[in-house]
């Protein structure tokens, strides 16, 4: 009856190792440390056990190899002859190995830290064997690797709506993941306002009764000031400087003489810290060889972010890119 008890203890055991050598091994350090941070205790416990990876490695795996060893001789003592075998084999094979390990490696943040007090117990029992083990390998193969993902990665788990659907993470903030990795990949003509649909003033003209009315009606709130020259821009014109001022007026006496050009290649994650340092809300786009393309403003790098249009009060359009398609459509 005794060999009969102690032959269940060590294939319990045995189960436990196996489990947990999949289960805690499978678990990313990198992965550990950020639940920490956000308050998980669970993997506050378990990162105590699994920091020392090698170290745990050798005492779950010499822990399963004396459970293994124990049950099959007990089994052995308990009946004679080839059954002796066939019974330790499949009683370790299914409860010793397949059972702990397909149940573990789905709960194994939870698990470990429930066992993590007998695990660190068992670590010191076994340390004298298996503190030199894992120091000599951890010398010879060096320290352990975390896990890295790239953009690629990255952008993979957010779009995997298997992967957040069950989480935190909504539909919202999953499109703006995916915009904030990916707009950077993009160039300013992917976004700029063609020059097609461009609404431009000279600095020479006058602004009057109907020329103010006619900025009102347009639908813009900032509007570039260009010259003669079609490829030439000396300023912007803030409607909001209008506000209140004697007419008539000439443009160059109201414009803001700062103006910021970009290239049609130019990132945008590049245009998008060129608009925060400048502190402006719109850049004139220049081609390759100087001529005027079009304008991008700071609202269309954060619609490529969060991959949705921003329409205020005063747009007439939402979609200007889409307006100058269609006259050029028209226009064949």
């Amino acid at each position: 009856m005794t060999n009969i008890v102690l032959a269940i203890i060590c294939v319990l055991f045995s189960a436990l190792f196996a489990g947990l050598t999949l289960g805690l091994m499978g678990l990313d350090l990198s992965t550990l440390r950020r639940k920490m941070e956000h308050g998980d205790k669970d993997a506050e416990k378990v990162y105590k056990i699994r920091e020392n990876g090698m170290f745990l490695l050798t005492t779950l795996l010499l822990g399963n190899a004396a459970a293994s060893a124990f049950f099959s001789i007990l089994v052995g003592d308990i009946i004679e002859g080839w059954w002796a075998g066939v019974i330790a084999t499949s009683a370790l094979f299914i409860v010793g190995e397949i059972l702990p390990q397909a149940v573990v490696s789905r709960f194994a943040l939870s698990f470990g830290a429930r066992t993590a007090p007998l695990i660190r117990v068992i670590m010191t029992i076994f340390s004298p064997i298996c503190y030199p083990i894992a120091w000599v390998l951890n010398k010879m193969l060096g320290k352990e690797v975390p896990t890295s993902y790239t953009k690629r990665d990255l952008l993979s788990i957010i779009s995997d709506d298997k992967t957040t659907s069950n989480g935190d993470v909504d539909h919202d903030e999953r499109r703006i993941a995916k915009g904030a990795f990916s707009f950077s990949h993009r160039n300013v003509e992917h976004v700029m306002t063609p020059n097609t649909v461009v609404k431009t003033v000279r600095a020479d003209d006058v602004i009057d009764e109907a020329y103010l009315a006619d900025l009102k009606d347009s639908g813009y709130s900032r509007l570039p000031v260009g010259t003669d020259d079609p490829n030439q821009f000396v300023g912007i014109l803030y409607l909001k400087d209008l506000l209140g001022i004697k007419i008539p007026i000439i443009v160059r006496d109201v414009m803001d003489g700062t103006v910021h050009f970009v290239n049609t290649s130019d990132p945008l994650d590049t245009v998008l810290d060129q608009f925060i340092k400048t502190k402006m809300h719109l850049f004139v786009v220049l081609d390759e060889f100087g001529g005027f393309e079009g304008v991008i403003t700071v609202e269309d790098v954060i619609e490529e972010i969060i991959g949705t249009e921003i329409m205020d009060e005063d747009d007439v359009t939402p979609d200007l890119r889409q307006e100058a398609k269609l006259k050029k459509y028209l226009k064949k």
